[in-house]
């Protein structure tokens, strides 16, 4: 089927573009609009503001901060605040148990090896709780610093006692030593006699 060229180019000039087209339909991206100009013409400015949004003098910046009262009365999005997070104080009351029982265990001659161990937990916990009492989440500051004063004094009785046992177990198995090498040199019974103690 033939066709005409000048028929063709007269199409192609009255026809609008897509964009035209889509830019002067009332429901486009944008909403209702003017038509487009004629190709070549002038454009017309932009409309006037409105009367609510005219320029109201010099820039005074952002606003400083929220409304007042804005947090205490409009909850977030219809929820209620969260509930305050409760104080985490476990640490803190572990802490001073261990210290408790360290004391006493530390300083007994025979039960330094449990309170030595119990005040290394006690000041470990108790710095701990300092951690969680610097980071706002415990409220017990005193008791864990009660706890590793407690826990120190604790190991400190503990390096005592395990010091002075094992001095006294070297001085007897020093006399031991010696007696055994004054009996062992001794040729009489008059001389075993004299190496007793």
């Amino acid at each position: 089927m033939p066709t005409d060229p000048a028929c063709e180019a007269s199409y192609a000039l009255s026809a609008p573009s897509p964009l035209e087209h889509l830019m002067s339909t009332p429901y486009g991206p944008q909403g209702p609009q003017q038509p487009l100009p004629p190709l070549g013409g002038h454009r017309p400015g932009p409309a006037p503001y409105p009367q609510q949004y005219a320029p109201q003098g010099p820039y005074q910046g952002p606003p400083q901060g929220p409304p007042p009262g804005f947090y205490a009365t409009q909850p977030a999005h219809g929820y209620p605040p969260p509930p305050a997070a409760e104080p985490r104080n476990g640490l803190g009351l572990a802490a001073i148990i261990c210290a408790l029982v360290a004391v006493p265990c530390a300083w007994v001659p025979i039960l330094f090896f449990v309170g030595g161990p119990l005040a290394i937990v006690a000041i470990a916990l108790g710095a701990a709780g300092q951690a969680r009492v610097s980071r706002g989440r415990a409220t017990n500051g005193r008791m864990t610093a009660f706890a590793i004063l407690l826990g120190i004094f604790a190991l400190l009785g503990a390096f005592n006692n395990a010091r002075t046992i094992l001095t006294y177990t070297d001085s007897v198995k020093d006399s031991q030593q010696q007696m055994m090498d004054c009996v062992n040199k001794a040729t009489s019974p008059d001389e075993i006699a004299a190496c007793a103690p």
